[in-house]
């Protein structure tokens, strides 16, 4: 095709093509053109203030075999961002998370499954989160959306007093092995009933709710979350949440601050197995002073066990020798800073762990199920840097309670991708949000009445390709 310019008096005129990603420039009166796309006409012009030739652009159209097709012919609606958020709606999908939402909380499950994915990506105030929406397909994919912040708040306080333990229940049925542990966020609102002054590790005597979670070990994802009052003590909270989450069988993996003989008689008359630790100085615990030869490897150290018995229960002693030396090392530091007295007794428990369960089974396996306990600590951490569940301005409980569920299901889709991550050992390399961040830079967009994805950046397919997922169905429709 041949198309020809002619330059005015004292202008140049320069044509810009872009073919298979280069652009090729020209300054000249004879065109004989190949690329596909002709993108601007530049101008050159005298600038009186800067005292410079300055380039002004003009749009010209794209070039196809019937000609040049202009600005009237060829309409951009808009980009949407793509990626990160269809790889987040696509694990819902399939791992029926939308589906019991939509059970629960009806026509409400569009929202709040895009405010937790907000929550994933990049937490935003309630104000943003509408925004935020509109500039990604979520607002084209889902249709009954109410992300006002109006309509966002008088949400949490609907979910607050819904049916969230259904929800738990639901979850709950296809789970084994849990985890359970508490945890605590700071608040100062006078108008929170849950925020008490209660104990903490940090020792922070400050008005606090305490959140109880379990977490699922095998498939290694949340299972529920409770608000507690903050005067509550770990110890009286196992109960209420086995009784509450309808738990009638599996295994409860807990700290020592829940060992009592009231949690142990309710777990076993609920039916469920446990792993507890008991607490050093428990009488249940034999004054063994060297443990047997057995031992087995873990984490590049050597630990020592031995297996005994107590009411009837099964008591596995472990003894981790690198974890005794360090312990020993902090005990004489303290004595010589003044802060602790020598006993001869403390020098027969470091490095020991004493755990009591009615499960008879190898002692490696039964320390490798306690050690699991490290992922709720992990857990917990998201939900505070992740998800910034500690950053919360909620002025009442059922709101508190609403926005904590909202960040429970950001927690269930950042483990979805977490361990896709780990099936395919980039987690090492990638973070979530690494991952997320990379998808987001794929972008569907809409010309023509069609909606096409955008050029895919090398280093986001080669992401698509390592995790070996079907994330974009769109890609095949293009």
């Amino acid at each position: 095709m041949e198309v020809e310019f002619t330059s005015l008096p004292g202008f140049r005129l320069r044509l810009v093509a872009i073919h298979d990603g280069d652009e090729d420039s020209y300054v000249t009166n004879d065109w004989n053109i190949t690329p596909r796309n002709i993108h601007h006409c530049y101008e050159q012009r005298w600038d009186k203030e800067k005292e410079k030739r300055v380039k002004v652009s003009k749009y010209i159209g794209r070039v196809t075999s019937k000609g040049i097709k202009t600005r009237d012919t060829l309409k951009i609606r808009g980009s949407y961002e793509y990626g990160n958020v269809c790889l987040l709606n696509s694990l819902a999908k399939s791992s029926k998370l939308s589906s019991r939402l939509e059970e629960v909380f009806g026509a409400d499950w569009e929202s709040m499954l895009v405010f937790a994915m907000n929550r994933v990506i990049n937490p935003l105030l309630l104000k943003s989160v509408q925004s935020w929406t509109e500039k990604t397909y979520l607002s084209k994919e889902l249709t009954n959306l109410h992300i006002s912040p109006k309509s966002l708040s008088s949400l949490l306080k609907r979910i607050g007093v819904g049916d969230q333990l259904r929800f738990f229940r639901l979850l709950l049925k296809e789970r084994v092995s849990l985890i359970y542990d508490l945890s605590f966020i700071l608040s100062q609102s006078q108008s929170l009933l849950f925020a008490e002054r209660g104990y903490n590790k940090d020792h922070l005597f400050l008005p606090q709710v305490n959140l109880a979670l379990g977490f699922s070990h095998p498939e290694k994802l949340p299972a529920f979350l409770r608000i507690v009052p903050g005067s509550v003590r770990d110890i009286s909270t196992l109960v209420n949440s086995v009784e509450e989450m309808g738990l009638s069988r599996g295994i409860m993996v807990t700290d020592t601050g829940f060992f009592s003989r009231t949690n142990l008689e309710h777990l076993i008359k609920r039916g469920l197995s446990f792993i507890i630790p008991c607490k050093r100085n428990s009488r249940l615990v034999p004054q063994i002073t060297v443990l047997s030869k057995n031992f087995f490897m873990y984490r590049g150290r050597a630990i020592k066990h031995t297996e005994t018995e107590a009411e009837e229960l099964h008591l596995y002693l472990f003894e981790d020798t690198r974890l005794g030396c360090e312990e020993e090392t902090t005990y004489y530091t303290l004595i010589e800073q003044g802060k602790r007295k020598f006993k001869e007794g403390d020098m027969k428990i470091f490095g020991r762990i004493s755990l009591l369960s009615d499960l008879a089974d190898s002692p490696q396996q039964i320390y490798l199920m306690y050690k699991s306990r490290e992922e709720i600590e992990v857990a917990f951490n998201l939900l505070k840097n992740v998800m910034e569940v500690d950053r919360t301005y909620l002025r009442d409980n059922e709101s508190l309670s609403g926005y904590l569920f909202i960040n429970f299901i950001s927690l269930y889709l950042y483990y979805f991708v977490l361990n896709l991550l780990q099936k395919e050992e980039l987690n090492s390399k990638l973070s979530v949000r690494d991952l997320l961040l990379e998808l987001s830079k794929i972008y569907v967009v809409e010309s023509e009445g069609k909606e096409l994805i955008s050029g895919i950046p090398k280093k986001a397919n080669c992401l698509i390709q390592l995790l070996g997922y079907d994330l974009f169905p769109k890609l095949r429709e293009s």
